[in-house]
């Protein structure tokens, strides 16, 4: 074992190595070889009882680090969770209030906004919850049943929002009773109830307030609980119809307060109105305008001609030839009958550029036609500038039958309309176009443009031949600066015997 150990084969690789420089340094140069070995001893047990330390400090933080890290990982769950408990509560009130605005509202969503916290930024008739509830067929009532629960079921709902678990329950309680009236086709029925004791039950919750009958129900409950003498039966029954009145007069309370809070809001917004809209009198208007001309003046003192540039003075214009350059701009005019906008100019730059040879005019309409204001929305024709594309077609038969000095007949290869609606009422509605047969002549199509007032529609007779509808081959329906623009070209056939 030792031989094994014994690598570099030294004779005093076994025995304590002593470090004589670093003992001298700390002077214990002269200690004996048991008190070194003492003391060797100690170091090494001290530095185990230091790393013991170490690793428990290590271990501690690493677990405090881990809890931290559960800590938080479990706040973000329950923030996650409320947020989207939040989202789907929030989505819920933004269906109820898109139903409301296109009024086709659920009985639910007149429930929800009859809540105070939420009727405060919507607009809504305040309907009285009993009478509403009372006018819902058993079908109605059975479906809101459900959306109640629904909307209730949330587990975190109470406490991220101000949710009114009282109102709710009332609700419950009045939809219940209405759908067993409904159910059982007689109003005056309630479960274990005779018909002979009936009476006296109404007779003794009749016009009785709120504070009233919940301090009924607590010396019912309590009779019911010492249970001495009394017929159960009875008394259970008073109960069940006592708390569908506390209900009804809880909800009607509610409505109460919140027709107050309303009329208060509206009174309030008058009297602003009021305030801004109090006219002063002619005396502080008077004083008030004479303060103000002598503060700060009107109109800041004319300067003479004289004291600007040369250059400056030969562009001033003077008053009466001004008036002579007016009254001649009227004059022509008057006499051309037309004033060219800058649409009217746009549609003549558009007109030029689009003038081609091998295209040909199927219909034009003068376009130094100017409405005057009152006629800017009576109904009229559009104008256009349509072209039909002509030209050869160098097939097979035509080859073999004709050449360049007599050519064949032309054909219609194309189309080219640009309609013209500078003054649509609704301008996000773009033109479009139908195609529809000819009746007396099975070779031509119908084609109708369509734009809205005060434009009428406008048709075309065209000659009947498939589309070619590729962008490449010159194929173009767009509507671009008050112009529709329909462009195509007819598909080619190769010619077989």
């Amino acid at each position: 074992m030792a031989e094994r150990n014994n690598l570099f084969l030294d004779d005093k690789s076994t025995e304590l190595f002593i470090w004589k420089k670093q003992l001298k340094q700390k002077g214990l140069e002269h200690i004996s070889a048991e008190q070194l070995e003492t003391i060797t001893k100690q170091n090494i047990e001290k530095n185990k009882l230091e790393r013991e330390k170490l690793e428990q400090q290590r271990l501690k933080g690493e677990k405090e680090k881990n809890i931290f890290k559960l800590i938080k990982a479990v706040e973000q769950h329950d923030q996650l969770t409320k947020e989207e408990a939040s989202f789907i509560y929030n989505q819920s009130l933004l269906r109820a209030k898109v139903r409301i605005n296109e009024n086709r509202a659920k009985p639910i969503d007149i429930l929800i906004y009859h809540v105070e916290d939420h009727n405060e930024n919507l607009d809504i008739e305040l309907y009285e919850p009993l009478a509403y509830l009372k006018k819902l067929l058993a079908q109605d009532l059975e479906e809101l049943l459900t959306d109640i629960h629904d909307y209730i079921d949330k587990d975190i709902q109470q406490s991220i929002h101000n949710f009114n678990e009282r109102y709710w329950h009332d609700i419950q309680i009045i939809v219940k009773d209405e759908l067993k009236k409904h159910l059982s086709n007689n109003e005056d029925r309630s479960d274990g109830v005779h018909s002979a004791v009936m009476p006296d039950i109404l007779e003794i919750l009749k016009n009785k307030t709120t504070r009233q009958l919940e301090e009924l129900e607590q010396s019912i409950n309590e009779r019911i609980a010492d249970g001495k003498n009394i017929d159960i039966s009875y008394w259970e029954s008073l109960l069940s119809q006592l708390k569908i009145s506390l209900a009804r007069s809880r909800i009607q309370d509610r409505h109460q307060l919140l027709l107050e809070k309303k009329f208060k809001k509206i009174n309030n917004e008058q009297l602003s109105i009021s305030k801004d809209q109090e006219t002063e009198s002619f005396e502080d208007l008077e004083d008030k305008c004479s303060h103000s001309y002598d503060e700060a003046h009107y109109s800041p003192t004319l300067m003479n001609i004289d004291k600007f540039d040369f250059e400056i003075q030969e562009q001033y214009i003077d008053e009466i030839d001004d008036t002579n350059m007016l009254q001649q701009q009227r004059q022509s005019i008057m006499k051309s009958g037309s004033i060219k906008t800058d649409m009217e100019n746009n549609w003549q730059d558009f007109i030029s550029k689009f003038e081609s040879d091998n295209d040909t005019t199927i219909g034009i309409v003068p376009i130094d036609v100017e409405y005057i204001w009152s006629d800017k929305y009576q109904p009229r024709k559009p104008r256009f500038s349509n072209r039909v594309h002509t030209g050869y077609e160098w097939n097979q038969y035509n080859r073999t039958h004709y050449d360049k000095n007599s050519p064949p007949p032309k054909t219609a290869q194309g189309y080219k309309f640009n309609i013209f609606y500078p003054n649509l009422i609704d301008k996000t509605t773009t033109p479009s176009y139908d195609i529809m047969a000819c009746e007396d002549n099975k070779d031509f199509l119908i084609i109708k443009f369509h734009a809205g007032p005060p434009y009428e529609d406008i048709a075309f007779k065209i000659v009947n031949k498939e589309w070619n509808q590729s962008n490449k081959n010159g194929f173009r329906c767009q509507f671009q600066n008050n112009i529709f623009q329909l462009w195509f070209n007819f598909s080619k056939w190769k010619y077989r015997r």
